[in-house]
């Protein structure tokens, strides 16, 4: 990040204002960020998982959802994100889906889900709604709520 150059009236191109703070961030910076956390982190090598999404979205039967994770897992991913919807199932159970995501030597990233927070009737609802999919991710050794703006 820099420092934002003066460009009079005409908008920089390919550059992001942070707002208030004067700095801005090119596309490339920002597009390398994911790459370079890893690194930061101490790790010496970038992993890479898969979206299940190209098996269904979501795949609520658990049968189907363990062949594509055995998929994900022959295809050399270390690790998968899939909609909350396809793990729900295991929400109040956890132990032996974290089991089989363990068998495959995957990692569970995180769940994805789309809150509807656009109107003060579905906030508190959707609040709870998300908070329940947070615990279940931790619960089945996951790190991460992705949330789209789908809903939003």
């Amino acid at each position: 990040m820099r420092k934002k150059r003066e460009t009079g009236s005409a908008e920089i191109p390919n550059e992001y204002n942070l707002g208030e703070t004067g700095w801005v961030i090119t596309r490339r910076t920002l597009l390398s960020v994911p790459f370079a956390l890893p690194l930061l982190n101490g790790q010496t090598k970038l992993r890479a998982g898969c979206q299940t999404r190209a098996y269904g979205s979501p795949i609520r039967d658990k049968a189907k959802l363990l062949a594509a994770l055995d998929d994900i897992a022959a295809t050399g991913y270390e690790g998968f994100e899939t909609n909350f919807a396809s793990l729900e199932h295991s929400f109040d159970n956890p132990a032996p889906m974290k089991d089989e995501i363990a068998r495959r030597n995957l990692v569970l990233i995180g769940l994805h889900a789309a809150p509807r927070l656009s109107s003060n009737e579905s906030i508190a609802a959707e609040t709870a709604k998300a908070l329940r999919i947070v615990r279940a991710t931790k619960a089945l050794g996951g790190s991460l709520l992705i949330a789209s703006s789908s809903g939003v």
